[in-house]
């Protein structure tokens, strides 16, 4: 489209961000609309989970710490101090060319209007005494809402992202816990209870980086392509395949992994809860599956086949077995429901939409396919340099989050080099860190090392 276009983008997390970058490096005139009361609002408190750019992704795309995209990148890290890192960005480079901020605004229908432009139904001031409503039109509109609200049975539960107290819950003494749902967060949370050296979800990291070692995670993708060919997208089926495969795959793991993974807590009791026959998604990240096939093997996680369901003010276990009499949940027990969102799209698109959308979807790598960047289409905006890894000012541009990174896992810092004509982080390294690991890139910009002589005379 030419010209200098009215764009609406509904939605403020991440997405939405990305998209309002874009279009607005491209003199868009962008409309960004949020339901929340500020930007990245949902995970910007959310200090207990551990966020890292790959590896729900692993084995299809290798282990990197950091992303590679023209703006608004950030490396692994708690998941506040990632959004942290991308909200700095953001406010520094590209908010102020908004054309306008619509936060504590629902969009309740996108219908055609008379000229034929996408138009839009908005709350303003949802849920207050001042709440109106209004129709605005555009040129075009990006839906980025994500995946919305989770699911919830009894109004009290927490979401994914929200303190949730389950650590402070088994410190305290809990020794029964209850996990409903077999998505990544349900088993991530039902792998937090167990395993003694979680560490906010870094043990996937360490497991990941010990399959590549010994050679294992290409078994791992040769199940999960045999699972997706195989099981012709029944979930059911898929599960059944899927707890085969990972349970034969343990028996092939190095006794350091299996040491590792053994680490558990031994005085508290999971359940988990879910329709499947075990506890293995089709949409579910290979390293949880990996995780969970231990736990599963070891006895430390119970998986019930069932419902978790209302029962007055608590809860109770619908078995599959509709003959079977409901599982009562005590009231001293621990519950977590991470059953999915509501999906928000449902709502603003049509059901054909959405079908087209899930059909796209169908594997973990569809819902972040490496797709080759355009450099061109973004050719820098402001005092944001274009993404060129020939460029010593975008690779300047870089070099905060990289020392940041640097400092944060390996306590080192870096300088701008050269390296075959091209810019890089140089490592300023003491001789006794010479055989210490690191990436071979940051950002996509390469990590070079020096290492410093500290003999007689220093």
């Amino acid at each position: 489209m030419s010209g200098n276009p009215d764009v609406a983008v509904v939605g403020g997390g991440l997405a939405g961000l990305m998209t309002c970058a874009a279009l607005i490096s491209k003199q868009c005139n962008v409309t960004l609309i949020e339901m929340r009361d500020d930007l990245l609002d949902r995970q910007a408190v959310t200090v207990h989970r551990y966020v890292h750019p790959t590896v729900n992704f692993w084995p299809e795309k290798e282990l990197a710490p950091t992303t590679e995209l023209p703006f608004l990148d950030w490396y692994e890290d708690k998941c506040s101090e990632v959004i942290d890192t991308i909200r700095r960005e953001w406010q520094q480079h590209f908010e102020g060319g908004l054309t306008d901020l619509l936060l504590r605004t629902r969009v309740k229908s996108i219908d055609k209007a008379t000229s034929g432009k996408p138009s839009l139904t908005l709350f303003r001031n949802q849920g207050r005494s001042d709440e109106v409503e209004e129709k605005r039109e555009f040129d075009l509109v990006f839906v980025t809402s994500g995946f919305g609200e989770e699911f919830r049975i009894q109004d009290i539960e927490p979401s994914y992202w929200e303190a949730d107290g389950l650590d402070a819950a088994r410190k305290a003494g809990t020794k029964s816990f209850f996990v409903a749902g077999t998505g990544d967060g349900g088993l991530i949370d039902a792998l937090r209870l167990v395993q003694s050296k979680f560490d906010y979800g870094r043990i996937c990291l360490n497991v990941v980086k010990a399959l590549d070692t010994q050679g294992a995670s290409e078994r791992v993708a040769e199940i999960e392509d045999m699972v997706w060919r195989d099981a012709e997208h029944d979930e059911g089926e898929a599960s059944r395949q899927y707890f085969a495969a990972y349970t034969e795959l343990l028996g092939r793991l190095s006794m350091e992994t299996r040491r590792e993974l053994a680490e558990r807590h031994s005085d508290i009791e999971v359940t988990l809860v879910g329709r499947l026959p075990h506890p293995f998604g089709l949409y579910v990240a290979p390293i949880h599956k990996v995780l969970m096939a231990s736990a599963l093997n070891a006895g430390k996680i119970r998986y019930v086949q069932g419902d978790l369901e209302r029962d007055g003010d608590w809860y109770q276990i619908k078995q599959v077995d509709a003959s079977a009499v409901p599982i009562n949940i005590e009231r001293n027990s621990k519950v977590v429901v991470r059953i999915g969102p509501t999906g928000p799209l449902s709502g603003l698109l049509d059901e054909g939409e959405v079908k087209r959308l899930r059909e796209n979807q169908r594997r973990t790598s569809d819902l972040l396919s490496p797709v080759p960047l355009d450099l061109e289409f973004f050719s820098g905006y402001k005092n944001m340099p274009a993404r060129d890894l020939t460029s010593r000012s975008f690779v300047k541009s870089r070099k905060r989050m990289a020392d940041d990174y640097l400092h944060k896992n390996h306590r080192v810092s870096s300088k701008i080099g050269l390296s075959a004509g091209l810019p890089n982080f140089t490592l300023v390294l003491p001789d006794e860190m010479e055989d210490a690991s690191f990436p071979s890139k940051l950002f996509g910009i390469g990590l070079v090392r020096d290492v410093l002589d500290l003999g007689e005379g220093l």
